[in-house]
């Protein structure tokens, strides 16, 4: 999302806040699960047609 007036700058600044205080984007030293995603294509769901 690119924004450049005061209603952008004020999203932006409450997204922020948000983002700490939920604690989104903290580091915690945790590596990526890699186990829990499958490649694109496999059949995870049938199809409806």
């Amino acid at each position: 999302m690119i924004g450049s007036d005061r209603f952008a700058e004020l999203l932006e600044q409450r997204f922020d806040i948000a983002c700490k205080r939920i604690g989104f984007n903290a580091k915690r030293g945790r590596r990526l699960v890699t186990t829990l995603f499958w490649v694109p294509g496999t059949p995870q769901q049938k199809s409806l047609f």
